[in-house]
Parts: C-alpha cells; sequence; structure tokens
C-alpha cells in the first residue's frame, strides 16, 4: 500500500500548524445519507475543507442561490428529486443569473454500475467519482476542475511549510 503523497504531507504539516489549507474554497456537498456527509466531511477536512451541506435537492438549489461555490458534489440516488434533476434545476437558475457561473457538479455515487454519460451530459454534470473515494482522488478531482483556485491555495500552503 502507497505512503501519503508529498502534497498530502504537506497538508498535514499545515494543517497542524495554521487549520487555513483550502478553508476558502467552497464546497456543496449534497447528500441524503448522515453517514456518507460524515464520511465525505472527515475526507474533505483532511483537504482543509469544510463542505456546506445539503440533505436534498431542494436544499441544494436553495443554497447554490445564494453563495458562490467553487464545485459541488451531487449524490445521484436521493428521495423526491435525484441528483441529475436537482443539477439540471441548479443549471437553469444559474444560466438566469445576472452574472451566470457554471460551477462544476460532480456526480458522488455509490452505484457500482458506471453512470449514463448522455444522462449526466443532459443534466449538466461534468464528472463522476465513486464514494467512498481516497483524499488522493478527491484532491484530483478539485485540481481537475478547479485548477486555478486549487493550486493558489497549494502554492500558498507549500510556501507556508517552508517558511
Amino acid at each position: 500500500m502507497a505512503g501519503p503523497s508529498s502534497l498530502e504531507v504537506v497538508l498535514v504539516q499545515i494543517a497542524h500548524k495554521s487549520k487555513v489549507l483550502l478553508s476558502s474554497f467552497q464546497v456543496l456537498l449534497v447528500d441524503d445519507c448522515r453517514f456518507q456527509r460524515v464520511l465525505t466531511e472527515i475526507l474533505l477536512g483532511r483537504l482543509g475543507i469544510t463542505p456546506t451541506i445539503a440533505s436534498g435537492g431542494d436544499e441544494a438549489i436553495c443554497l447554490d442561490g445564494h453563495r458562490d461555490f467553487d464545485l459541488i458534489l451531487m449524490d445521484i440516488q436521493m428521495p423526491g428529486m435525484d441528483g441529475f434533476e436537482t443539477t439540471r434545476r441548479i443549471r437553469e437558475a444559474q444560466a438566469r443569473r445576472e452574472r451566470p457561473r457554471r460551477v462544476p457538479v460532480i456526480a458522488y455515487t455509490a452505484c457500482q454500475m458506471p453512470l449514463d454519460a448522455e444522462l449526466m451530459r443532459r443534466s449538466g454534470m461534468n464528472d463522476a467519482i465513486q464514494k467512498p473515494c481516497s483524499a488522493t482522488t478527491m484532491r484530483d478531482c478539485l485540481l481537475h476542475w478547479c485548477p486555478d483556485t486549487v493550486s493558489s491555495s497549494i502554492r500558498r500552503v507549500k510556501s507556508d511549510a517552508h517558511a
């Protein structure tokens, strides 16, 4: 089993010193399962991120309308409004805003079968990751979809580590 990456080591070292890390990175976590929310909060916490939580689609739509998120992690299977419909409605609301901003929406699913790529595209999702996932997988997802925000935070963290 591989050990932690150098980035993870740096992040952990800085976390103990400053508790800042990626704290300015805004993630909306949408999941109806309390257990999964707690696991994901711990995972994101290892990266210094405290997510905003929505336990369902209606709450997620409301939160997205009132906050500027850098990324949305969207559960697929939720009672009432599923993740596809929630994402579609978020995209519609984002398009109506005075200054439209298309926030990356990542399907965050425990489903073992591959997601329907066409359904994801039509709903407005950008990507999918399997839960539970490792800190490395989550970090790679953040770097891929929000490279400017995450990279500047990581550069700041690394420079703090050498100070």
